[in-house]
């Protein structure tokens, strides 16, 4: 019974049947397991290609951090070299077996395709972009960095930049990423890129500065994204703010509290250099006038203009303004409300010692002086100038004129002042330049003889009395400030030798007591053999103000050159912007067809972008000894400015003993000081390229001038009168500058007695052009200049203290500063060591003064706004030179914020730098010329073929068909020289060389059975009836 009770229990059930299914596997356990077994195969899977994944992650990260490229040129699996993923990838392969394997098997993903590339490389991205946001959000101020520039394959591109500090003040730098403008590199485009990047990152309100190079799309004040940055109440700065903060740090124990008040509370008085302004007071140029008078090689310049103060206050106001290098200024006025100040040249160590003083007591004071880092930039101070008052200054100076490659003598009035790259942040508050509510210019021009025609690039009317011998000229339109004003004035017998006597004043003393001779010649050299023993040396400027129109226009030129050498010298070519390259490391080569065809291949690869370090190429040229001790010829073509000028001058002229420099200045606003100042260091000649000027045809011109042997020993002596009575004088220069045949020469002649009845001059000039002796006579009708300028006298001066800043190197430091004070005071004129001041004698009684803790300093004409300092230093590119001493900070408790509105407009709109600026420089379309330049073979001759006839384009069956029975290259050069004698005619002096070297190779070709004068005559009987067709 009991054993029933138990068979029928549930435990005994319960047992029976785990006795049955003994041995036997669930259905749900082995469901379970199956499901387990799977997941843990996928998570194996997963945690393999994971394992994968993060070895592609790495390779691309390393990549990155290297700044490598990722892609190869052949990726098949043959080439040697599939590009640096791919075989960083089975690099490891071959270490990592997982990867192997990997390899191996896979099929649908390798992890190797571009595909798969750029998605990791995104992913990385958007990963960085979301911590990158992070900071962002957690940081107090940011700043944003922009730069465009070209990059290898000539597209534009624009990077971007963030930089912040974080809450543990730990300063990062983030790149945005790279922005293609190609399509539109306008001041509007780059604007609209920084302003949504401001918008996507959020960071509008925590945006304390941006930061672009000096470029005038980038920097320009009026329409250079400097200027629409403005609209956003941000602070502009050059790209050289990277190093302030630390400079800062190394200066200060707790930087981070100094930084966050100093740099974020008085952040609205930072200006265009970051250095302090309290007032924000409006001067408005209300006026400005140029009268010019021309008087054959010289003029005279007076310049009216009249500001008003329209503030409450007294305020002091800066005003920059550019001149020609050669000119000299030697008259300041000014009236301020009832009170008339004439400034007068001292010391200008005094003169700016009194002016302080003056200021310091309430008295209206100016001042007027070279900045010290450039003589072709002159800076004027305003003292006091009373609330609501006006202004009204003068501006007196004189010039002597160049004179052209097709014999028009020119007319330089700057008015761009482009940035000098490299200049250490000034230490006063450059603002906008003010534009003149009304201007106006008008000029006299007057010669011996008639006046042929005037030109000039601004619409112009041209009266002309006295049979032409007179001229008035007037602006026909309102007058564009976005170039310099330049008339172009062709007289009839220009090269005719001319001597121009000014009296002395009896009441004055030294130079300006005498009698002085102004003497104008071309003299004709005699003709000697050229040598061929010539180091020719091109140097191009590629920074990034050369983009465009400007660079390709170089390297046309740079191609003209190359082909236009002669056999048996040799050469080199150095690019800079930033850095340097040389075309040959080594130094130069002679030149042959080889060396031809490397240099050849440099030319078509250069592209612009970066700064303008002169300096340092040149000095790297200097220890490179010339080719197997040939004279060195150095051709320098640059648009850029520089603040280091002196240095680079004082380099040139350390080198004369076996280089010759010459030099081209590109554009408006390219530094005289500069261009000029090395060629006269350098022996050699300057020319300047505006917009409507032949490049090509300036530097073939410079080119021939390099192929004259040296000239020395040069002598010069001078008799009037019927009994050819010796004139006693002093020459200015003493040591007469180098002479170049049928290039104008002008001398000045200090007598040592007054002249009174002299009516004519002969002149002599002799000495040694190579080894061979020469002398020349000139004789010339003594022409009278009378007039209360005092131009010849100033000018004399002027050429005399250049002569003496020139040898400040020779030991004599003190002695030449002394000297040129001296002159300077005599003539009333501004020099390096000379300046204008003016002081109103009247002390007021004491009332507020509205001072500036840093002047604001306008233009008086037109400044892009950075570099324009009087302090500059050497510096590494984007580094910012900042010495503490320099700086004031103070309490900015009540100080008004910097309102935009109230800054004056810009008199001129910035340097252009787009491709529209310098389409005249030299089309980049393939002219005739170009093809014709690029086709010529080393020896001199041209391939009678299909790139030829479409060059000339006549079909090659018909050149085929002329051939008088010669050889095909001797036909084809006999045509092209026909060409170029008879449909280029006006391009004469660009391929006046090549064609020397064309005609030098058909005269050695033994040319049978007609000689080269009847072949070039067919041939050019050829060519005038397929003209005519």
């Amino acid at each position: 019974m009991a054993m029933l009770k138990h068979e029928r229990s549930q435990r005994h059930i319960k047992c029976l049947i785990d006795l049955k299914i003994f041995g036997n596997v669930r259905i749900d356990l082995q469901l379970d397991a199956r499901k387990n077994q799977s997941v843990q195969q996928h998570n194996e899977k997963v945690r393999r290609n994971r394992s994968i994944l993060q070895r592609l992650i790495d390779v691309v990260i390393f990549l990155g951090l290297q700044e490598l490229s990722f892609r190869g040129h052949f990726e098949s699996e043959g080439s040697n070299n599939r590009g640096n993923y791919k075989e960083l990838v089975y690099l490891i392969s071959k270490y990592d077996k997982q990867m192997e394997s990997h390899l191996d098997t896979a099929s649908i993903f390798t992890g190797l395709s571009n595909r798969i590339q750029n998605d990791l490389i995104e992913a990385i991205h958007k990963v960085m972009l979301n911590e990158m946001q992070k900071e962002i959000d957690q940081a107090k101020f940011v700043s944003i960095l922009v730069d465009e520039t070209s990059d290898v394959s000539a597209s534009s591109q624009l990077s971007t930049v963030l930089r912040y500090v974080t809450e543990d003040c730990v300063t990062k730098e983030r790149f945005i990423g790279f922005c293609d403008v190609s399509a539109d590199r306008s001041a509007n485009a780059l604007s609209e890129h920084v302003f949504k990047c401001i918008e996507t990152w959020e960071c509008g309100n925590k945006l304390i500065a941006q930061t672009y190079d000096g470029a005038a799309t980038m920097a320009g004040q009026l329409n250079g994204l400097q200027a629409k940055s403005k609209s956003h109440d941000i602070v502009y700065c050059k790209q050289q703010i990277d190093k302030t903060r630390t400079v800062l740090e190394n200066k200060l124990d707790n930087f981070s509290v100094f930084y966050d008040s100093t740099f974020i509370a008085n952040m609205n008085r930072l200006m265009v250099f970051g250095i302090i302004c309290e007032n924000k007071t409006k001067v408005s140029l209300l006026y400005a006038t140029h009268t010019i008078s021309i008087n054959g090689f010289t003029s005279h310049v007076n310049i009216e203009a009249e500001y008003i103060n329209e503030s409450q206050h007294k305020t002091e106001a800066k005003f920059v303004f550019p001149v020609e290098e050669d000119s000299a200024v030697y008259k300041f006025e000014a009236k301020i409300g009832d009170v008339h100040l004439v400034a007068k040249s001292k010391d200008k160590d005094v003169a700016k010692k009194e002016y302080k003083q003056a200021v310091d007591k309430g008295q209206s004071a100016i001042l007027l002086r070279e900045t010290s880092t450039s003589g072709d930039i002159f800076e004027y101070s305003l003292g006091n100038i009373p609330a609501n008052e006006k202004i009204r200054l003068q501006i007196c100076l004189v010039s002597e004129l160049s004179c052209e490659v097709d014999g028009a003598v020119k007319f330089h009035m700057p008015f761009v002042l482009n940035p000098r790259y490299g200049l250490k942040p000034a230490d006063e508050n450059y603002q906008n330049a003010p534009q003149p509510k009304e201007f106006s210019f008008n000029a006299s021009v007057n010669w011996n003889s008639q006046i042929k025609d005037i030109k000039s690039e601004h619409p112009v009317k041209v009266e002309y009395q006295d049979n032409k011998c007179h001229a008035t000229v007037r602006m026909a339109k309102e007058f564009n400030f976005e170039k310099d004003l330049l008339l172009q004035v062709y007289y009839e017998d220009v090269e005719k030798p001319q001597v121009i006597l000014e009296k002395g004043d009896e009441n004055s003393k030294g130079m300006f007591s005498k009698d002085i001779m102004m003497i104008n010649v071309f003299p004709e050299l005699p003709q000697v053999k050229q040598s061929a023993a010539n180091d020719y040396i091109f140097v191009i400027d590629r920074s990034g103000s050369m983009s465009g129109e400007k660079i390709e226009a170089a390297k046309d030129t740079l191609l003209l050159f190359l082909k236009s050498l002669p056999l048996g010298c040799s050469f080199n070519v150095i690019s800079f912007n930033n850095d340097f390259e040389f075309l040959f490391k080594e130094g130069s080569q002679e030149y042959s067809e080889d060396s031809l065809n490397e240099a050849l291949k440099f030319q078509k690869n250069l592209f612009a972008s970066g700064g303008t370090e002169i300096l340092s190429a040149l000095k790297s040229l200097s220890v490179k000894k010339p080719f197997q001790n040939f004279h060195r010829q150095v051709f320098l073509i640059t648009d850029g400015e520089v603040y280091n000028t002196n240095d680079v001058i004082q380099l040139v002229k350390s080198q004369v003993n076996n280089t010759r420099y010459f030099t081209i200045g590109i554009g408006s606003g390219a530094s005289t000081e500069l261009v000029k100042g090395i060629a006269r260091a350098g022996k050699g000649q300057a020319e300047f390229v505006m917009t409507n000027d032949n490049l090509k045809a300036k530097v073939m011109r410079l080119l021939k001038l390099s192929k004259q042997p040296f000239v020395s020993s040069v002598c010069l002596s001078a008799k009037h009168g019927e009994n050819n009575k010796e004139l006693s004088f002093i020459s200015v220069p003493e040591r007469l500058p180098c002479i170049f045949s049928e290039e104008k020469l002008i001398l000045y002649l200090v007598l040592h007695e007054a002249e009174t009845s002299c009516k004519n001059v002969k002149l002599n000039l002799c000495g040694k052009i190579g080894e061979t002796d020469f002398s020349l006579d000139f004789e010339a009708s003594l022409l009278g200049q009378n007039n209360k300028e005092m131009t010849i006298h100033r000018l004399c001066v002027k050429r005399k203290i250049q002569e003496l800043e020139l040898n400040e190197d020779l030991g004599k430091g003190d002695e030449i500063k002394s000297e040129i004070i001296d002159l300077g005071t005599m003539a009333n004129l501004v020099s390096k060591y000379t300046s204008f001041v003016g002081l109103d004698e009247h002390v007021p009684e004491c009332m507020p003064i509205m001072r500036l803790a840093k002047p604001q300093l306008y233009s008086m004409l037109y400044v892009d706004a950075e570099g324009l300092d009087d302090i500059g230093k050497e510096m590494d590119d984007g580094e910012i030179c900042l010495d503490l001493s320099d700086v004031d900070f103070v309490d900015s408790s009540g100080a008004d914020s910097v309102d935009s509105s109230c800054m004056p407009p810009s008199f001129k709109v910035p340097r252009v730098t787009d491709e529209e600026s310098f389409m005249s420089l030299g089309s980049t379309n393939k002219d005739i010329l170009t093809c014709l330049v690029g086709l010529q073979a080393f020896s001199g001759f041209w391939n009678l073929d299909d790139q030829l006839a479409q060059a000339l384009n006549i079909s090659l069956k018909d050149l085929n068909k002329e051939n008088p029975s010669i050889s095909d290259k001797v036909w084809a050069t006999a045509l092209v020289v026909a060409v170029l004698r008879e449909k280029l005619a006006s391009q004469h002096c660009e391929w006046e060389l090549m064609e020397k070297k064309a005609i030098e190779w058909l005269e050695s070709q033994n040319i049978q059975p007609m000689n080269s004068e009847k072949l070039l005559e067919k041939a050019t009987n050829f060519i005038k009836n397929k003209m005519v067709a």
